[in-house]
């Protein structure tokens, strides 16, 4: 599941890897094509699931992901109650309310966008700063855009890292 494309995209060049995509069952064969991509140099971001638990959700849960959760962003940029958490939460983003999107592969009659919410719509935003840090730094590895996501936040929840925010909710600016 998602292997080959995981694969694809590292022996293509990309440099960052947005997963808005996971599975509750934990694969060998998703941790390898992670693990492949990563020493290839790639960030994969991936959502960390919209069921209200702390029940590991893969790729998000594997070590070499950035696993994000949910926030509603405005009007007062809370954790989204729908977001999953746990001790593999990486960073939050918004994802909130109903963000107007393209519907890829979900459509209603002739309309292909929609408002929907959830860690789907979250993660793009954390694969858009990586991608606004990679063009910065065009050196960077993968391990320093990491690390500046990481730094880059807005403490949200417990001081310092929490299972509901992880380090925190991004902040572009």
């Amino acid at each position: 599941m998602y292997k080959r494309q995981i694969i694809h995209a590292a022996d293509l060049g990309a440099d960052i890897i947005n997963l808005s995509l996971g599975t509750y069952e934990y694969s060998t064969a998703l941790e390898d094509a992670v693990t492949y991509a990563y020493n290839k140099g790639c960030v994969l971001i991936a959502a960390a699931g919209n069921e209200n638990t702390e029940s590991p959700l893969y790729p998000a849960a594997l070590d070499k992901v950035i696993a994000v959760a949910s926030t509603y962003g405005e009007p007062n940029d809370s954790r989204a109650p729908y977001s999953n958490y746990g001790d593999w939460i990486t960073l939050s983003a918004p994802g909130g309310y109903g963000s107007y999107s393209v519907l890829s592969t979900y459509h209603q009659g002739d309309d292909y966008f929609a408002y929907i919410q959830g860690t789907s719509q979250a993660t793009p935003h954390v694969s858009g700063l990586a991608a606004l840090y990679k063009s910065q730094y065009p050196t960077a590895t993968n391990i320093e855009i990491e690390y500046m996501l990481k730094r880059g936040v807005e403490d949200k929840g417990e001081e310092g890292w929490d299972e509901l925010y992880g380090y925190g909710r991004i902040n572009v600016y």
